[in-house]
């Protein structure tokens, strides 16, 4: 996940690049907490090999991104791996915002069809994904853990990729930025992942950056106190109090990141 920003999109072209540039490579972290799916995604395609490749692919703008499912893992980037790798593809940005959010035109359910273990490993992540969506339902601790863990690496992706796209609030934190580590983590987990940006670049990871110091670090203070957090309606303020989440770290930056991460809810979870 590196790269120049850009020139800003327009709405429905800059939705299109989260969803295929965010929630494909979130694939792997319904994965990490499916082992049984991962066993089975594995057996699988080591008997159909074929099943552990594929590409999503927009006609215009032109993007491609190609999946990898291995090892119980998934690598998702920006690739054309060629004719021979089973391709969705999509004919505008539109028709990949209908198939993220539950609405996928026919065409693009007819490929599926037509090629259903093709997609059907990563149709299956997706499918865990949708708690993103519908917190409410999260009723148990694995749920939480997903939810958290899913929510935490998504914001390092979308700021990251916002930067990307040329996003005019990302752009503004990255701009000629010097070497700057926002991070996010939950104490006594190792769910985290970090938003790294330098002179105009920008990378997301899951984890902690721990080569350098935090610019800014939100850190909660448990599974449960990160998901409370993360779907609250309450000001920051109450969270702070509440002893759930601290930040430590750049006051004036935190907030601009706070409100970056608004836009990135806009555009990904709102209906």
């Amino acid at each position: 996940m590196d790269g120049r920003v850009g020139a800003e999109p327009v709405a429905a072209e800059l939705r299109a690049r989260l969803f295929l540039h965010c929630m494909l490579p979130l694939t792997d972290v319904a994965l990490r907490h499916a082992p049984g799916l991962a066993r089975a995604i594995d057996l699988g395609a080591a008997l159909r090999p074929r099943i552990a490749h594929s590409q999503w692919q927009v006609t215009s703008p032109a993007m491609c991104v190609g999946v990898h499912v291995e090892d119980g893992r998934v690598r998702a980037g920006s690739e054309d791996a060629g004719p021979t790798v089973p391709a969705l593809r999509f004919a505008d940005p539109a028709q990949v915002c209908g198939f993220f959010t539950g609405r996928p035109p026919l065409a693009v359910a007819l490929q599926l069809v037509r090629h259903p273990l093709a997609f059907a490993p990563v149709l299956a992540c997706l499918a865990r994904l949708r708690v993103l969506a519908e917190p409410a339902r999260v009723t148990t601790a694995a749920q939480r853990a997903l939810y958290v863990d899913a929510a935490l690496c998504l914001m390092a992706l979308g700021l990251s990729q916002l930067a990307r796209a040329g996003h005019r609030g990302a752009v503004g934190v990255v701009g000629n930025s010097p070497h700057r580590v926002y991070q996010w983590s939950v104490a006594g987990t190792d769910l985290a992942s970090y938003w790294r940006v330098e002179r105009g670049r920008s990378r997301a990871g899951r984890g902690v950056y721990a080569d350098e110091p935090h610019f800014v670090h939100v850190r909660f203070a448990s599974v449960d106190a990160a998901f409370r957090v993360l779907t609250a309606r309450s000001g920051q303020m109450e969270r702070l109090r509440s002893g759930d989440v601290e930040t430590i770290g750049s006051p004036e930056y935190a907030r601009q990141v706070t409100g970056l991460l608004w836009d990135l809810d806009q555009l990904m979870l709102a209906r």
